[in-house]
């Protein structure tokens, strides 16, 4: 971020904060107990969830307002029961979905916040941040003198859970299926389908929890032949917690790898965990694992 992007951020985010007064409430001052010992939004601000729309926040919160003066994406305030302390929700520009949650507070306050969940690791703009991969929130601070924007991004972790309780397609790879033509896996999911036929640039498709890539891949009659799942290095953990580990070992290679079939036998699936962790989807005949899988 420049140096004149960041001043307008704050000049901004300082006029929402102030104009944000009559999304207080209460009389009484804040202490960082509010914060309790991890880093997730303080008392009800905890229900919202990544993804969330509009309308469904202001079911949570029905006394919801769109934020006073604030220009950009759209933002709505709630009571927060402090003098002190302003709570906003922004959404994203371009999509109706909850982007972060904004906790204004006096800056001493936020200083404090190392106390209660422990020292924050720095960026390059100095600010303080968080990744709190149990609860889902990767959080920042902005120091802005008097008062401090403390910012909570919430995003579905990944958990053993995200792989079901036996071997299969996971997220929304569950809605394809080997053989279909490029126009279907567009229908099922749009998006998925990968760059053109021939090659392109395309925008790489995100699975539901933070850090997965889904991608397909065609034969030459341009149906799929084997599908993929990229997942941040400590999937491959997650995914042998999940199913069980399968050993065998990579064709010509002899490389280890975990190989599992699925319950039809249908595909056979490969479990990678090099630098990062892939798990790959293919016919039985098609796979690199040499081990036979046994049931």
């Amino acid at each position: 971020m420049t140096a004149i992007a960041r001043f307008a951020f704050i000049f901004v985010a300082g006029l929402a904060g102030l104009a944000a007064a009559c999304g207080k409430g209460g009389d009484k001052s804040a202490t960082v107990d509010l914060f309790g010992k991890r880093p997730v939004p303080p008392g009800e601000l905890a229900k919202v969830k990544p993804g969330m729309t509009q309308a469904q926040v202001k079911n949570l919160f029905p006394a919801a307002k769109p934020t006073p003066n604030h220009h950009g994406s759209p933002s709505l305030s709630i009571g927060s029961g402090y003098a002190d302390v302003s709570y906003r929700i922004g959404f994203y520009s371009d999509k109706d979905a909850v982007a972060d949650v904004h906790v204004d507070v006096p800056t001493p306050l936020a200083a404090k916040l190392d106390t209660a969940w422990g020292p924050g690791a720095k960026n390059n703009m100095g600010d303080r941040t968080w990744d709190n991969a149990e609860d889902g929130y990767e959080v920042r601070t902005m120091e802005m003198r008097r008062k401090t924007t403390i910012s909570f991004r919430p995003y579905t972790p990944l958990t053993p859970d995200f792989f079901g309780r036996q071997p299969g397609l996971v997220d929304e790879l569950a809605k394809i299926k080997l053989g279909m033509t490029r126009d279907e896996v567009t229908k099922a999911v749009p998006g998925l389908e990968g760059p053109p036929k021939g090659g392109g640039s395309y925008i790489p498709y995100e699975g539901k929890a933070k850090g997965v890539r889904l991608d397909v891949s065609y034969d030459q009659d341009d149906k799929v032949e084997r599908m993929s799942v990229q997942l941040p290095k400590r999937g491959a953990e997650l995914a042998l917690k999940a199913w069980g580990p399968r050993p065998a070992t990579t064709r010509g290679t002899g490389t280890p790898i975990n190989c599992w079939d699925t319950a039809d036998k249908s595909m056979r699936i490969e479990l990678s965990s090099d630098d990062s962790a892939t798990l790959s989807y293919s016919r039985p005949e098609m796979s690199f694992c040499e081990v036979p899988v046994r049931p």
